[in-house]
């Protein structure tokens, strides 16, 4: 969250929380001061943010963060071995850490880091950070205890001072950002792949001599194999699954797609490029498979059961608290891109609390627009979010979901040979290490390609076809109307279905999704060919599920 600006010292060699307040203060001369310009000239204004450690980080990521901070160190290390002072050139007591600062730096309470949150200062007219972003950044350290509002700092100091005995105060650790950067689609820094380079050759190829890159080709192939196996030999869901996985918001609304809030969503905007996903016709099981298999592949998981205590209790969105004015956090406040599992077949018969409606409409605004309302107590504003929502279930969700999809378990026996097999595919998957390395680094890479609006373009030509199938399958709708019945031509039973607008717009976002999976910034028309049967299948399922459900 970001917070009101402060004024700081920037006069050389000076800094100061809290700005001096007058010249003496600073010990500087009438010369000095005309120097820099004047008074008013010394004083800058830095820009405040609330920051807290990135919540839902699956194990295999701070496995390989670890490891990069390890290999940063020691780099660092080696660099300034030159340049380090032996210890019999150091006064006593110099840059040598005493037992009382040992045992801060180890926790003993007085100023040590809870893991909440901590306050980071740029010292910028702007600081280019918006609410749900992702931050790295090169900082001093500034730990101390909170100033009191009505005592400068010196009295605060002395009365703790004067009474050794009394608990210490609550301290604020502050970070002074030398430099930082927003990383916009991934946490995965620096191993994520160039993978917008696999685009450069297509483009000077006509559509008829393109290939699907085939590193990417496979990668696919073989994780499309993986979920089949985890749905069951289901083929349709793992396809939905994988363009689930790297889907993302590229676009909002159509003239101001940047807000300029601070990334607050009007009334009127849409996320363009989101794809959420229902899963039905599961069992609990499979929620705990899906979630265990996804946990190897992507940087954020987090899984959620809708169940009637979670929704009555919880708290998924931020609300402030007028006392401390700080926004207690909501547990929908994610970095973009985290996966979200909401188990739907946790839910059982009971009533929901004011507190649980409230929370079913925070998950329905996420599903339908992606965006978090924050409660500020005198009125509430929505902020934008990107968060891949994965819903499993028995029946249809509650929540809008973009698609609905009933799962059909072609291989299904048992539940107790469901584990066995399931188990089996996860050591499978687990041992080999080069796989999950790629696949990683291949989903990383489609997603942020898939946020990226110019890493995918429709020309004239693809216009022309995807029109003329639209208009067709308006028409043969319109005839299915009119005479009760489907005129027997190209367009089946299932084709004239799905001829409205909010279809072809979930067609056209599958076209991308999958066209940017293949590795291509152009769609051919055997690629929008597979969409329309794709969805051709997913509705005949759901028809067939209508029908066999009970009365």
């Amino acid at each position: 969250a970001t917070l009101e600006p402060e004024l700081y010292h920037r006069s050389a060699g000076l800094f100061r929380d809290r700005p001096p307040a007058s010249q003496a203060e600073c010990q500087l001369t009438d010369a000095e001061v005309a120097a820099a310009g004047g008074w008013a000239s010394l004083l800058g204004e830095r820009q405040r943010c609330l920051c807290v450690p990135v919540p839902h980080e699956t194990g295999w990521l701070r496995s390989e963060l670890a490891q990069r901070d390890r290999l940063e160190e020691s780099e660092l290390a080696s660099l300034c071995a030159g340049l380090s002072v032996a210890d019999s050139e150091v006064p006593d007591g110099a840059g040598k850490p005493t037992q009382a600062k040992k045992a801060r730096l180890a926790g003993d309470g007085v100023h040590s880091w809870n893991g909440d949150s901590v306050e980071l200062l740029v010292y910028a007219d702007e600081c280019g950070l918006k609410v749900h972003d992702l931050v790295e950044t090169i900082a001093i350290l500034s730990v101390g205890p909170v100033p009191s509002s009505d005592a400068p700092d010196d009295e605060n100091t002395e009365q703790q001072q004067q009474d050794p005995d009394a608990p210490p105060p609550p301290s604020v650790f502050r970070l002074h950002s030398l430099s930082h950067r927003r990383l916009a689609n991934q946490v995965l820094g620096s191993f994520v792949p160039a993978a917008s380079g696999l685009l450069e050759a297509e483009d000077k190829q006509p559509e008829e001599e393109q290939q699907d890159d085939p590193k990417w080709s496979f990668l696919r192939n073989a994780l499309l194999g993986v979920f089949t196996d985890a749905l069951h030999g289901d083929s349709l869901a793992a396809e939905y699954l994988l363009l689930h996985l790297i889907s993302a918001v590229y676009l909002r609304g159509l003239d101001d797609p940047t807000p300029d809030d601070n990334s607050a969503v009007s009334a009127g905007l849409v996320a363009v490029g989101k794809l959420s996903l229902n899963l039905t016709c599961c069992r609990a099981q499979l929620v705990r498979h899906v979630a265990r298999l996804l946990d190897l592949l992507v940087p954020r998981l987090c899984r959620l059961p809708l169940s009637l205590g979670c929704l009555n209790s919880g708290q998924l969105t931020p609300k402030l608290d007028c006392d401390t004015c700080r926004l207690r956090p909501g547990l929908l406040q994610m970095p973009a891109h985290t996966q979200l599992v909401l188990d739907e077949t946790a839910l059982e018969a009971g009533r929901l609390s004011e507190t649980g409606l409230a929370n079913v409409r925070a998950l329905s605004r996420l599903v339908s627009r992606q965006a978090v309302e924050f409660d500020l107590q005198m009125y509430r504003k929505d902020f934008a979010s990107d968060l891949r929502v994965l819903v499993v279930s028995e029946g249809k969700s509650v929540l809008p979901c973009d698609v609905l999809l009933p799962l059909e378990a072609k291989n299904f026996v048992s539940q107790a040979a469901a584990e066995k097999d399931f188990n089996l595919l996860l050591e499978k998957v687990t041992l080999d290490a080069p796989f999950l390395r790629e696949a990683r680094r291949y989903l990383a890479g489609a997603g942020q390609l898939a946020a990226d609006s110019g890493a995918y373009e429709i020309g004239a030509e693809q216009q022309a076809w995807i029109e003329a199938d639209f208009v067709r399958r308006r028409q043969a709708a319109r005839s299915k109307e009119n005479a009760d019945k489907i005129i027997n031509n190209s367009a089946g039973d299932d084709e004239a279905e799905g001829a409205t607008a909010e279809d072809l717009a979930l067609r056209l976002v599958l076209c991308r999704l999958l066209t940017i999976s293949l590795g291509r910034r152009r769609p051919t028309r055997a690629i929008w060919d597979r969409v329309a049967r794709m969805e051709a299948e997913r509705k005949r399922r759901i028809l067939m599920a209508s029908k066999n459900a009970p009365a």
